[in-house]
């Protein structure tokens, strides 16, 4: 508890600059919440629900693995375009084999890379589909569970059946 005050309190040191921050009792940092809150400015922060942190984390390692992908297939086309002049489209890219990329280049060195490349991009696509699946099963798993209701608009969330 004593550590999430701390945070709390050098957020709002953060948040109010050096005006707020050499004032720093509870009275004070109250009443300056209350005021973010009056606002409409005071960040919200959303605690997943225990069952459901496990696939929160698989989307981020699948969010992970598209960045590198994408990262790998930039990085083909890059090598393709210095080493030829000519453009790849990534359509053409996403149909290549390995064997295919190797013979694009004359250089044994470029042809390593380009096959690595290659075989790594499928490996990426492959486990990313492997995480949508599991993600896909525990969504239709998942039950509907109205949690609170405000006057804006009706928050539903998913909690996944047991």
């Amino acid at each position: 508890m004593r550590h999430c005050q701390t945070r709390l309190k050098s957020w709002i040191r953060g948040v109010a600059g050096s005006a707020q921050s050499k004032s720093g009792d509870d009275t004070n940092d109250a009443f300056f919440l209350a005021e973010l809150l009056r606002l409409n400015i005071l960040p919200t922060g959303h605690i997943y629900d225990p069952e459901l942190r496990p696939v929160r984390d698989l989307l981020r390692r699948r969010m992970t693995l598209v960045h590198h992908r994408t990262a790998l297939m930039l990085s083909f086309k890059g090598l393709y375009t210095r080493t030829t002049g000519q453009e790849m489209t990534l359509s053409k890219l996403k149909e290549l084999e390995i064997k295919e990329a190797q013979q694009l280049y004359e250089h044994p060195a470029n042809q390593l890379i380009a096959g690595m490349q290659i075989k790594h991009i499928e490996q990426l696509t492959e486990s990313i589909e492997k995480i949508e699946k599991g993600v896909l099963a525990s969504a239709r798993r998942a039950e509907p569970l109205k949690t609170r209701n405000t006057a804006e608009h009706e928050h539903v969330t998913y909690k996944p059946s047991s």
